[in-house]
């Protein structure tokens, strides 16, 4: 009885191909032979991120978003400068706008991004 892994547990190498398998190449035939391993995002973490730091916008940071990461930034820093005339407010009031936005596109965000990461590294 032979041992073969499945197909989802074989790593595949930069180049694309399978190693290990019967009749399978070993991994000196190629000049990239090394395994790909893909480190997903976890929703978990990106919500302990949003729970914590989300007025920081760190969240966005972890979600490779990092555009927005320093628009929260930007809002969170114009409304405490301004806060002491009142319209600093207003940008609190975006901010948490925005983060009430992000509880629901938080599993959407980390899902897409680990199909893209998936799509990459085969």
């Amino acid at each position: 009885m032979s041992h073969e892994e499945p197909e989802h547990y074989t790593p595949r190498y930069f180049d694309g191909a399978r190693r290990g398998g019967p009749g399978a190449a070993g991994p000196a035939d190629s000049a990239y032979a090394r395994p790909v391993y893909i480190r997903p995002k976890s929703m978990l973490i990106a919500y302990l991120l949003w729970l914590f730091l989300g007025i920081f916008g760190v969240h966005k940071l972890y979600l490779a978003q990092p555009i927005q990461f320093v628009f929260y930034l930007i809002l969170h820093g114009l409304g405490w400068l301004l806060s002491a005339i009142f319209i600093g407010y207003l940008f609190f009031g975006v901010l948490a706008l925005l983060l009430l936005i992000d509880i629901v596109a938080i599993p959407l965000r980390v899902g897409t991004l680990n199909a893209r990461m998936a799509r990459r590294a085969y």
